[in-house]
């Protein structure tokens, strides 16, 4: 069993990569978006004031999100090698350039139909860094014993090979 957590921020490629790394290694992918949705939902649901920690961590003790344990899973997030898997055997900070993330993003949105502006791509890009570096519960950090990843200069298969050396070995 192996558990892999790709941490880093938005637009750095973390869930295309975690998807593609839990195919190839014939992995459970755990969608940690849509966790954090369902529980969204829930608070929805239930019509919570999310300003009244009472009611919050009401919900949260009424609700299970349940994982199979004992399995080898690829999670991905902004918190997960920092918080929800603290012990995962491959810890990594996937990151690029700014600039790089919304070139990416910006070319995704044109491939799909869309209007884009790479300026006003970057500064959303810029913004999300800040706020997510800058939160007050759990901001975006690299955990102490992450690989950091800088794939500025890689392409995706560069970027899904390294991360395979880093789990030979660990998947036991």
């Amino acid at each position: 069993m192996i558990r892999i957590a790709i941490d880093g921020p938005g637009g750095a490629g973390k869930s295309t990569i975690a998807k593609m790394v839990a195919e190839k290694m014939n992995m459970e992918y755990i969608d940690t978006g849509a966790m954090y949705r369902a529980i969204g939902w829930m608070f929805a649901k239930n019509k919570v004031n999310t300003e009244d920690s009472a009611e919050v961590q009401d919900v949260l003790d009424r609700t299970t999100i349940e994982i199979a344990e004992g399995k080898s899973v690829v999670m991905d997030g902004r918190d997960i090698g920092t918080n929800v898997l603290p012990n995962a055997e491959v810890k990594i900070f996937l990151t690029a350039d700014p600039m790089v993330r919304a070139k990416r993003r910006y070319d995704q949105l044109l491939e799909s139909g869309k209007e884009a502006d790479l300026n006003s791509i970057f500064e959303d890009i810029k913004e999300r860094d800040y706020q997510d570096t800058h939160r007050k519960l759990n901001p975006l950090q690299q955990a102490e014993d992450a690989v950091l990843l800088d794939t500025s200069d890689m392409t995706i298969d560069q970027v899904l090979d390294e991360i395979m050396k880093m789990a030979e070995g660990k998947n036991e």
